[in-house]
């Protein structure tokens, strides 16, 4: 193999999948791809030994499309970058905080250590009074680990 060889076929790969369509492109366009470098050169094998580099190098390939026939449909991943903002409105935001809270009984589980890293990377989108302001309605939902029931008809909201 000439020096470069390798990295000039990966990059064809590369840019083949990175201009497909929304569909993606088959096992068999990319092996034409290649081929146009090396005619009757590399097959199967070094095409997914190729991708499996790509992948490592960062670069996400989705592999879970397949054609009519079963072939599978190779086409890039979108980036973080390339997803529109998520801006939640105040009413899931006080869903996600109940449940949080909620979720409080879970604590040490895998399940609300994400919950509750996600929830420190949406704290930037309030201001330090909406904060404040939300933690002190969280106080009167309670959670089930430590209730803040109605008993006695008293209110939650009352100054008892």
């Amino acid at each position: 193999m000439a020096r470069g060889d390798q990295a000039l076929r990966q990059w064809k790969i590369l840019t083949r999948i990175m201009s497909s369509s929304r569909y993606g492109v088959t096992q068999k366009q990319l092996l034409e791809a290649i081929q146009e470098l090396e005619p009757g050169g590399k097959g199967k094998r070094t095409l997914q030994r190729d991708l499996q580099v790509l992948e490592s190098a960062g670069f996400s390939i989705d592999r879970s499309g397949r054609t009519e026939d079963g072939e599978a449909l190779y086409k890039p991943i979108k980036t973080f970058q390339e997803i529109p903002p998520i801006l939640p409105t105040v009413k899931e935001l006080v869903a996600l905080a109940v449940a949080r809270s909620l979720l409080s009984m879970y604590e040490g589980t895998p399940f609300k250590e994400d919950l509750d890293s996600f929830w420190q990377k949406i704290q930037p989108i309030f201001k330090r009074e909406a904060r404040e302001s939300l933690e002190d309605a969280l106080a009167m939902f309670g959670t089930l680990d430590r209730p803040q029931l109605i008993t006695n008809n008293i209110s939650p909201w009352s100054k008892n």
